[in-house]
């Protein structure tokens, strides 16, 4: 069991005992992560989408604004891109990051919010912006004193030892491996297909916000006798998962690179 321990901290996992490894055998559910586990966590931007006679240079502008103090992934890739095509930038005001949703702030005097559907409920029903969520994308959409004005789509690779590694997970006895995602339940149902994930969870915020429905799901795994390895940050209150494995992205604004079991 030492010798298990200490080969898994020379490749960056840290366990905390051997009573997890033992745990970690007995799983029968997995619940994986996919920003920057399923995918590598650099999305990129793919396309500007605006609306209401604002170009795309314009809404990315102002969303690569809005985004600047934000540590999400996304807002990187909006960052990215905006500096690629020299935007200029406006320092924005009262901002302020809500997990699992977006971001909002005041920019020459408009509120502005970028996120989800859930901060963003102007974006319900656009046919333009729904067929994209069916094909798989994900999006964020940017309001302006609550009109919508555009989104912009964004993509994330896959990493390539994805399929393999979920194949070995099965043949370990794991046969049910849900995705959690924040994605709306079309976009992340495609993904879940394309990953060869078995099933969603979600949506669910990042960390401590993982939704009453999920909380819901993962009490009902617990009373049906199964256990799981539960794949995402430790500590939401009510999580009955048997362990945890965080993994966070080397190089990202969040982490450094080192997981540990728990």
């Amino acid at each position: 069991m030492l010798a298990s321990i200490g080969a898994a901290a020379k490749r960056g996992l840290l366990i905390k005992g051997g009573k997890y490894i033992e745990s970690l055998a007995r799983a029968d559910v997995l619940l994986v992560d996919k920003t920057g586990t399923l995918t590598m966590g650099r999305p990129q931007v793919t396309d500007v989408i605006p609306l209401n006679g604002l170009s795309a240079d314009e809404l990315l502008g102002l969303t690569a604004s809005v985004e600047h103090d934000s540590e999400h992934p996304l807002a990187a890739a909006v960052l990215d891109a905006a500096a690629d095509r020299r935007l200029p930038l406006t320092q924005p005001s009262d901002f302020e990051a809500i997990p699992g949703q977006g971001v909002r702030a005041r920019l020459n005097g408009h509120a502005i919010a970028v996120g989800n559907r859930r901060l963003v409920p102007a974006a319900a029903g656009v046919d333009l912006l729904q067929q994209r969520e069916d094909d798989g994308k994900t999006l964020l959409f940017v309001a302006r004193d609550g009109e919508l004005i555009g989104a912009i789509d964004a993509a994330d690779t896959v990493r390539s030892e994805v399929p393999a590694a979920l194949e070995q997970v099965r043949a370990l006895g794991i046969q049910r491996i849900e995705l959690l995602t924040g994605d709306t339940e079309q976009t992340a149902a495609t993904r879940t297909a394309r990953n060869g994930a078995t099933g969603l969870l979600g949506p669910c915020g990042p960390y401590f916000d993982l939704g009453h429905d999920l909380g819901q799901d993962l009490a009902a795994m617990a009373q049906q006798g199964r256990r799981g390895n539960h794949e995402c940050p430790p500590g939401p209150s009510g999580t009955p998962a048997t362990l945890g494995v965080p993994e966070y992205c080397p190089g990202s604004r969040q982490g450094g690179g080192i997981g540990y079991l728990c």
